[in-house]
């Protein structure tokens, strides 16, 4: 079993400098979120291949900017094609059973 970082009068401690608990204090810091992903990052999101979201960037069905030599998603755009799921709405479609037609090609319909 690993020993904790700090023992509990240097937590004590810190709380009476921070002016709060540490947890507070660490939940309250502001995390910057990324605006833009890699087109990897964009077809996992969507649930499409590499290849074929790079396809896709190409074609222009999913919206891209060019950095150098990156090409990157941004997330603003993404999430207007594809609006992120609520996690009940996702277990209630793992929950559905494949139609026949899916099943005998081994996909997910």
């Amino acid at each position: 079993m690993r020993e904790p970082l700090a023992s509990a009068a240097d937590t004590a401690a810190l709380d009476e400098i921070l002016g709060t608990s540490i947890d507070d204090f660490v939940s309250n810091i502001p995390v910057k979120k990324p605006r833009t992903i890699s087109v990897e990052e964009a077809g996992r999101i969507l649930g499409i291949s590499r290849m074929a979201a790079y396809q896709a960037v190409w074609r222009g069905q999913i919206p891209s900017i060019r950095i150098g030599r990156r090409l990157l998603v941004p997330l603003a755009k993404l999430n207007e094609m594809a609006p992120p799921v609520e996690d009940d709405e996702r277990r209630e479609a793992d929950d559905q059973p494949l139609s026949a037609a899916c099943r005998s090609k081994a996909e997910r319909c």
